[in-house]
């Protein structure tokens, strides 16, 4: 049986997912290589952990929508070619479905667990606890493959009181240190550090100036968050153990603020 393959169906079925416009139009084989070629350049550039860095999420970016023009319109092109066609045996309903539902799962694997395919992660601050580095709505990024935590390391991580919670805070102390505030700075094993530049308001009440001495248990951290006194951290629950540490954050990706696009979190 021939029949035509119209354009801005392929177009339709390219949109809805990536490779069904090619197999609609009779080219099943290509669409599948470009299909998987698409993940397996994602996937490479994953393993040079390039993606948790500013421009390397930028060029994760273009890469995927690079693809998808390329693909969407490829498959026009292909259909609008491909008059008369001969419908081939995949190409009944059935073939579709089954083909969208396929590659929309691999798709969203992929993207679900991007901590360890990809190395990196994306969050969105809803609290005020961490200005003035990260502002209410910042959109910001993690690197998932960290080599090691230290202190100046802004983390995300599961909540130790409801693991399913994730908060973000600055480590101050690591395991086997004494940490202590007094007079609203902290000490390390007895030597003051300065990690940011804290203003009056962001420590003024008792507990955000003075902390008695306390010991830090091997194979955790304790964190506190840039605007302590907003801040329900490490004082108020305890220390988190490095194994519940999701990622160091990297760079802000998204905020209201223009300037801040692109910012480096330190």
């Amino acid at each position: 049986m021939t029949t035509r393959r119209k354009p801005i169906i392929a177009i339709l079925f390219s949109v809805i997912t990536l490779g069904v416009g090619h197999m609609y139009s009779g080219y099943l084989k290509k669409g599948l290589i470009l299909v998987i070629g698409m993940y397996i350049v994602i996937l490479l550039g994953g393993l040079t952990n390039i993606y948790p860095t500013f421009y390397g999420y930028l060029l994760l970016a273009l890469l995927i929508v690079s693809f998808y023009i390329y693909i969407i319109i490829d498959a026009a092109t292909l259909a609008n070619k491909n008059n008369p066609y001969e419908l081939k045996v995949y190409n009944k309903w059935y073939f579709y479905v089954l083909a969208i539902v396929s590659i929309s799962l691999l798709s969203n694997y992929l993207f679900s667990n991007r901590a360890s395919f990809l190395g990196y992660d994306t969050y969105r601050v809803p609290s005020l606890a961490m200005e003035p580095t990260i502002k209410v709505g910042d959109f910001f990024v993690t690197n998932a493959r960290h080599e090691s935590l230290n202190i100046g390391d802004v983390i995300v991580f599961r909540y130790p009181l409801n693991r399913e919670d994730i908060y973000i805070k600055r480590i101050v102390g690591l395991g086997g240190d004494t940490i202590e505030i007094k007079k609203g700075k902290i000490f390390i094993n007895n030597n003051e550090i300065s990690l940011v530049d804290y203003d009056d308001e962001t420590k003024s009440t008792h507990a955000s100036i003075t902390m008695t001495k306390t010991n830090i248990p091997a194979g955790h951290v304790f964190t506190l968050g840039d605007n302590r006194t907003r801040s329900a951290d490490s004082r108020h629950w305890g220390f988190v153990p490095e194994n519940d540490v999701l990622g160091v954050a990297t760079y802000i990706w998204y905020s209201k603020e223009f300037k801040r696009i692109g910012m480096k979190i330190k």
